[in-house]
Order: structure tokens, then C-alpha cells, then sequence
């Protein structure tokens, strides 16, 4: 008995082998182009870093400087502790508006914008002592004289107490 098999059963054995080349190939494909796209997506995230880093650095400045900008609008240029408790207070508010309106889910930026809303809170009569006469168009005359009888240039004011951090 005659074992060779048929031209045409040969023939579908070798369309199936092909066909079933022809998927893995395309399964080949797709990873690569998947394992692309992420490569590219890792890429993008980490050229986004340093400018979201910096954004979220001056947004939570921002959000400081609104709370004290909002309690100078309500109370006047009071520069006592509950005051400035009452501005970080504002400012922390602020500074959680901006975290849920720009959806920061990441502890790097939260990091960067708690960053910001201290060196705001600790070091903006520095600011004032740069630019005095931006601060009296901002809040008035009368709030630049009194953060320049407060404190002095080139400290840290962490509520009542100045601590030097460089030479003016």
C-alpha cells in the first residue's frame, strides 16, 4: 500500500504551517509596536519631569501667596502668628484646589508642590525686600513697611522666629 500522501492534502499542510507562521508574525508585530509605544511613553515621561517638577513648584508657591494675597484682602497687613496661621491655612486650601483640578497623583509633584507652599510661606518677605514697590501695587504701602519692620533680607521666617541663610 502506497503511504505517499495526496498532492493536495501536502499542499494544505503547507498553507496551514504558513498560516500559522503568519499569525505568530503578526503577534511579533503587534509586541513590537506595543513595546514601542511604551518605550516612547517612557521617553515623553521623562522629558515632562523637570517642567512638571517646576510648574508644580510655582503652583504651590501660588497657592501661598493667594492665601496670604486673600487674608490681606479680608484682614488688612496683620503680621502676627494667628495671622500667618491663618494665611497658611488659605494657602493649604489653595494648594489642595490645584492638586484635585490638575489631577497630581504622583508623590514627585505633590513633593514639588508642598516644596513650593513652604519656601513661599518661609521666604516671600525676601520678595518683598527685592521688590517693595510690586508688593505695595499687590497688597499696599502700608504691608511692605510692615513685613520690612518684621523681618529682614536674606531669612528664613518660620512664624516668629528670622534665621539668616545668606550674606546681604
Amino acid at each position: 500500500m502506497d503511504q505517499t500522501p495526496h498532492p493536495s492534502e501536502f499542499q494544505s499542510r503547507l498553507d496551514a504551517i504558513a498560516a500559522a507562521r503568519g499569525e505568530l508574525s503578526d503577534q511579533a508585530q503587534a509586541m513590537k509596536e506595543a513595546a514601542r509605544a511604551e518605550r516612547r511613553a517612557a521617553l515623553i515621561d521623562d522629558l515632562m519631569t523637570p517642567p512638571m517638577l517646576l510648574l508644580c513648584l510655582l503652583l504651590g508657591a501660588g497657592a501661598m501667596f493667594l492665601g496670604r494675597l486673600a487674608h490681606f484682602l479680608h484682614a488688612g497687613d496683620q503680621l502676627e502668628y494667628q495671622a500667618i496661621t491663618i494665611e497658611a491655612l488659605i494657602g493649604i486650601a489653595a494648594l489642595f484646589v490645584i492638586r484635585v483640578a490638575l489631577f497630581v497623583n504622583e508623590r514627585k509633584y505633590d513633593v514639588a508642590l508642598g516644596l513650593g507652599f513652604v519656601l513661599m510661606l518661609t521666604c516671600m518677605h525676601n520678595l518683598v525686600w527685592l521688590w517693595p514697590r510690586l508688593f505695595a501695587a499687590i497688597f499696599s504701602r502700608d504691608y511692605v513697611v510692615a513685613v520690612e519692620n518684621v523681618t529682614e533680607p536674606g531669612t528664613v521666617f518660620l512664624w516668629v522666629v528670622s534665621i539668616p541663610f545668606m550674606a546681604v
